[in-house]
């Protein structure tokens, strides 16, 4: 009895002093904005409410915008004010990219002016709130003219970018941004923490500037580099960027990686050479509120990335998605400073449809939590491991025919459309969800598509030092109690 008592003392002494030692830092991820500027609210055809309707019906537009539209600026200026409102002096904020409005004419409405026009006047608004707040911005697809083309070289976008965001790049990191789009700086406060921001842009497979193959802008080889580097140094690095690599969750007629193959194969492979460097992935994109797991060869979950949904509302026109529009959201992201590790966040929210029916006078009042990520999925942080357990147990019970899926999936699906979609997911929806999050690799991806349901149900294995730490717990309170 007395060797396990001396154990446990240790042990729980030890875990104490760990938690003590934590300081907790907070930083907002705001993405996809895309701002519709010719939105007018009083219009009678759904092309002259929104371009970005594409003519889709539009019954009830309000102050706030509409499903089927992209952003108005009233819903983006709310936005940075509930921010301010929420939490007024974060660390930092990073934002994730696309900016300008989606439309089939990119000619009458759009052009290299008015895409710098957007980007400017977002800017400038974030800048007049957040005055002295470290601003980190990744390009998007839509941040671009044509949008998604762009090409490795020189660019008067960029350049332009590079001198509008001046007053939050150092001086290393805005010469970075002028030759590619991407950087690295320092955490604000830390020297052991990098933040690496991607150009994602030349990856995309809707990038006909790029053939595929080879390394554009040698972007891979900054990213190994720099990782390497991180790694000597003993340093951390937190990456953020716009296009996530695997595919899209919500189920449709697109099954296209978003990535070229061989550069998603490229992005995976040094994840997981520098997996042990790489804090934590932030990305936006889908516009959804989701996350990816990424794995060994041998299907080791060794790194994640968080994807945090868009401000716009706007329903998505890929071919096969139903009814896929989204409640505004913006996050709030607990880390721990020491290590970058992400240990929380609150998903805020605003109900565009209450919002259209309530005549306060501002819109930021009723930005409002959506959940808290450790106490919506019940687990200490969001660690890898945290991410692929709580995956794993959808898939064990969601898998199997028959079967029911856990409560925790019934709430992932709600959230991922930030409280808009609340029909049922059935079984082919169930799949998308899920095989995208843990599969990445265009065949493995495939391969749980194709099999899944044939097999027999799934066991959740539970990590080593999960089980250890279990067990001592279970003695501790035997022996206490």
């Amino acid at each position: 009895m007395g060797r396990w008592c001396g154990i446990i003392v240790v042990l729980l002494t030890t875990g104490y002093e760990l938690v003590e030692t934590q300081e907790i830092g907070k930083f907002w991820h705001i993405s996809d904005h895309h701002l519709d500027p010719y939105y007018t609210q009083s219009a009678e055809e759904s092309i002259e409410i929104c371009p970005s309707s594409y003519g889709r019906p539009i019954t009830d537009p309000g102050r706030a915008g509409d499903y089927n539209c992209d952003s108005p600026w009233d819903l983006i200026k709310s936005s940075v004010d509930a921010m301010k409102l929420i939490n007024p002096n974060p660390d930092f904020i990073i934002w994730t990219g696309d900016d300008t409005m989606h439309t089939d004419d990119e000619e009458k409405y759009l052009g290299t002016e008015m895409v710098l026009d957007i980007i400017g006047n977002i800017t400038s608004y974030i800048t007049e709130v957040f005055p002295n707040t470290t601003m980190f911005p990744a390009m998007g697809n839509h941040d671009y003219h044509p949008k998604n083309q762009h090409a490795p070289g020189d660019s008067e976008i960029v350049t332009a970018l590079a001198e509008m965001w001046s007053h939050w790049l150092s001086d290393e990191a805005y010469a970075s941004f002028q030759t590619g789009g991407f950087y690295k700086d320092n955490i604000p406060g830390s020297t052991d923490q990098i933040i690496m921001v991607l150009n994602t842009n030349y990856w995309y497979n809707s990038n006909k500037q790029v053939s595929g193959t080879g390394d554009p802008a040698r972007e891979f080889q900054w990213m190994k580099d720099t990782l390497a580097e991180a790694k000597l140094q003993g340093q951390k690095v937190f990456i953020v960027a716009h296009i996530p690599p695997g595919y899209f969750e919500v189920k449709s007629n697109f099954d296209m990686l978003w990535y070229y193959p061989e550069y998603n194969d490229m992005f995976i492979s040094i994840v997981r050479e520098y997996h042990d460097v790489i804090s934590a992935m932030c990305f936006g994109h889908h516009h959804t509120d989701t996350f990816k797991i990424i794995k060994t060869d041998d299907g080791e979950a060794i790194s994640s990335l968080l994807l945090a949904p868009g401000v716009t509302p706007w329903a998505t026109t890929l071919p096969g998605v139903v009814d896929g529009a989204n409640n505004p959201g913006i996050r709030l992201i607990e880390y721990e400073k020491n290590t970058m590790a992400l240990m929380d966040y609150v998903q805020y929210y605003l109900d565009l449809g209450e919002a259209n029916k309530n005549d306060q006078d501002s819109l930021e009042s009723l930005w409002v939590e959506e959940y808290r990520a450790t106490k919506k999925y019940g687990f200490s942080d969001l660690s890898t491991g945290s991410l692929n357990n709580l995956a794993e147990n959808m898939r064990k019970y969601c898998e199997p025919k028959n079967s029911d899926c856990p409560p925790s999936f019934r709430d992932y699906f709600i959230l991922n459309s930030v409280s808009y979609n609340f029909n049922q997911c059935d079984e082919d929806c169930q799949k998308y969800q899920i095989c995208a999050i843990l599969e990445v690799e265009k065949e493995k991806y495939e391969d749980c598509l194709r099999d899944w349901g044939s097999g027999a149900p799934r066991q959740t294995e539970i990590p080593s030092v999960l089980m250890m730490s279990s067990v001592m717990w279970s003695i501790a309170a035997a022996l206490f109690r």
